[in-house]
């Protein structure tokens, strides 16, 4: 399917399908939400929209966009009353895109300012065209967008409620008013506001107007802000007077909703019904048999969060189909749709499909869910404790961990200066805290507790239930380290051959007890239980600790030199997708000649990270679907062939004629490709030689 067909599917099932009935649609898309409706293998939202943008049009980028709602217009059944169109205008990738920019400006601190485009620039980067450039086409351009609002608010109206309820405005932003709306309140909002809504000071200022209702929510005592989402709750403490009237129409057009979700958190019976001469709701979830459905977290090593779920199989139960809500009115969980567990051979976890729960949205709200034989059952958590697991090649949330092994803490913004005092209590080392994989929250890694009962009881009181037991492990400490190896059959820890970590016995450990390495026998520690292994000149490869019937593993690894890796990619939706190597200037080469060169990002964290001198790494991109080679500065320079199309080589700018420079010369082109680039060589010789006669000619 078409990339930007399959979006506009997506988002019409997400926003406006049977769900939406009588409720208030808000069409907020960040970057997470992006990646969840994604999936693992969706086309990217972005690469959707930029495949229908003429960049080529004189006045207006989205003019395809525009005149694909003309047949549109001609679905409507031949019938001679005017009934309202099934599907929605083919608008909706256009617009989440908008609104995707809407909420980065939020997440970078610059929210409401004309900093909007430089998001959208961002996002919608101009094919050979600088960031200016591609400014001035898109603000020319964004003329277009308030009527493909305004279109979809004519379909909603059309069909009378039954595709939801409109809540985006304009404001006096005219042109970015209706993104700016979408970005500000959340569906997990939803219920928090329906108390106020339903409170004395709620109906009152609804009556008075959107202004009022602004401020007297910023005044309710029953507010709870923790439960609200990052950009409302900003919103809130920080009144701006744009904001604020953006805000208060999203909050009139949710208070005029008839159906307004209600704002019960989630028990068992949200998701059990009575059914005549069944047992009744209680004893049929007394009967089920509970599963752990554990969130997941991965770093891309980018500074990306991928969550996901990990659900260890339970015995006897080969599979099963649950129903579920992380509120009453199953809001923004996914899982309204049910999703599936199914046992595989030689697997200790189900394999998990379906319309899967949002992570965000039940640590949040909590979730309740049920099938035919298992259910699940998660409160509201603000602080999750996760454990590397080799099996899921992540690390999994758990209810039990112990002293002196490496956690991971996912922990909400308003609990992060409780959890950074009880880690100080507990004695933890310096915790430096990092963006998590959602709004509001942060992670701190590689934590390790030492004082178990300390611990457990300040977990307690953050309401993280968790239990910390002593550990009766060894544990590795120090040394280099260059990551840890993930997925089934891990080997544990991975250190420099030059710098293997020191090995610290559990603080109960018995005299009596033998420490193996390799098998044999270690001289016993000294008084603090610490053995350094640097000075046994261990070798390259996998070494194993055994400590009164525990075993630890970890391997070591020589220095690898700086070596270019030859380019590899893969094409996937109509995109190739590239890894080059850091720090090499790069550029691709199209047909006329023309250069783009490649914006390395900058270093991921894990790399700032190491404190040991590691040489190289690789980063992808994606190719413009008009290059045709890919050129790398490095020694020795190299080029790599995309698409086979002769040269057509025009005239060159400056930036075109200082990368042939550097690459005009290059020897080093795989066999298949030579005579090609040989092609291309020569073509960009000649139009240099000629315009340099041309100039010659000219100054004589």
């Amino acid at each position: 399917m078409d990339p930007y067909d399959w979006w506009q599917q997506r988002l019409t099932a997400e926003f406006f399908g049977p769900a939406a009935h009588g409720r208030p649609v808000i069409l907020h898309l960040d970057d997470e939400k992006v990646q969840r409706l994604r999936g693992s293998s969706g086309p990217d939202l972005v690469g959707a929209l930029q495949s229908r943008l003429d960049w080529d049009a004189r006045e207006d980028i989205f003019d395809g966009i525009f005149r694909a709602e003309t047949p549109w217009r001609r679905t409507r059944p031949g019938n001679p009353l005017p009934e309202p169109l099934p599907e929605p205008p083919p608008c909706l990738p256009l617009l989440a895109v908008c609104v995707l920019a809407a909420t980065r400006m939020h997440r970078d601190g610059s929210a409401w300012s004309s900093n909007y485009y430089r998001r959208l620039v961002d996002l919608l980067p101009m094919p050979r065209g600088s960031a200016q450039e591609t400014n001035r086409r898109l603000k020319s351009s964004y003329e277009q967008i308030p009527s493909h609002w305004e279109t979809l608010r004519g379909w909603m109206w059309a069909h009378g409620g039954a595709r939801g309820l409109v809540t985006f405005q304009e404001g006096r932003q005219t042109r970015i008013g209706f993104a700016l709306s979408q970005a500000v309140v959340r569906k997990r909002d939803l219920p928090e506001l329906d108390g106020f809504f339903r409170s004395p000071a709620g109906q009152a200022a609804a009556r008075r107007g959107p202004a009022d209702l602004v401020v007297a929510l910023r005044r309710w005592e029953g507010l709870r802000m923790d439960l609200l989402s990052p950009p409302l709750r900003d919103a809130l403490r920080s009144p701006r007077p744009v904001r604020d009237e953006v805000l208060g129409g999203v909050l009139a057009a949710v208070a005029d909703s008839p159906d307004r979700v209600d704002g019960q958190r989630p028990t068992w019976s949200t998701v059990l019904t009575a059914v005549p001469g069944a047992p009744t709701p209680e004893a049929r979830w007394r009967d089920l048999r509970r599963l752990a459905l554990l969130p997941t977290f991965l770093d891309d090593g980018w500074g990306d969060w991928q969550v996901g779920w990990y659900a260890p199989v339970v015995d006897g139960v080969a599979g099963d189909t649950l129903h579920g809500a992380s509120d009453a009115s199953g809001v923004d969980s996914g899982g309204g749709g049910g999703f599936e567990v199914r046992a595989e051979p030689d697997r200790s976890s189900y394999r998990l499909t379906g319309d899967l729960p949002d992570a965000e949205a039940v640590l949040s709200h909590g979730l309740y869910a049920a099938g035919a034989r298992l259910k699940v059952e998660q409160p509201a958590r603000g602080v999750l404790l996760a454990t590397e697991n080799s099996a899921a090649g992540a690390w999994v949330a758990t209810a039990v961990v112990e002293s002196d092994e490496p956690l991971l803490l996912v922990v909400r913004d308003d609990l992060l200066d409780a959890v950074m005092d009880m880690l100080a209590g507990a004695g933890a080392d310096e915790v430096h805290p990092e963006q998590g994989p959602f709004p509001g929250w942060q992670v701190l890694r590689e934590i390790v507790l030492t004082d178990a009962a300390l611990a457990g009881a300040r977990l307690r009181d953050l309401g993280a239930a968790v239990t910390v037991r002593v550990s009766r492990r060894p544990r590795l400490v120090g040394g280099l380290p260059v990551g840890r190896e993930s997925g089934a059959g891990a080997w544990g820890s991975r250190y420099l051959i030059d710098g293997p970590p020191d090995l610290v016995l559990p603080a109960e450990w018995d005299p009596t007890e033998s420490v193996l390495l390799d098998g044999h026998r270690l001289p016993a520690p000294p008084a603090d239980r610490t053995i350094p292994l640097r000075s046994l000149s261990l070798s390259e490869g996998l070494h194993t600790v055994q400590v009164g019937g525990h075993t630890r593993q970890f391997t070591l690894h020589p220095p690898q030199p700086l070596v270019l890796p030859a380019p590899t990619g893969e094409t996937r939706w109509g995109e190739t997708r590239l890894t080059v190597p850091y720090g090499t200037a790069a550029y691709f080469f199209l047909s006329d000649g023309h250069a783009i060169p490649i914006r390395e990002p900058e270093p991921p964290r894990w790399w700032r990270r190491r404190r040991v001198p590691l040489r190289a790494f690789a980063y992808r991109v994606t190719a413009p679907p008009e290059a045709v080679w890919l050129a790398l500065d490095g020694a020795p320079r190299r080029v790599h062939q995309l698409r086979e199309v002769p040269p057509s080589i025009g005239e060159l700018n400056a930036v075109d004629t200082a990368a042939w420079a550097r690459f005009v010369l290059a020897s080093d082109v795989e066999r298949p490709e030579r005579k090609a680039w040989e092609h291309y060589r020569r073509a960009a010789l000649n139009r240099r030689h000629a315009n340099a006669t041309a100039m010659a000619g000219r100054a004589r």
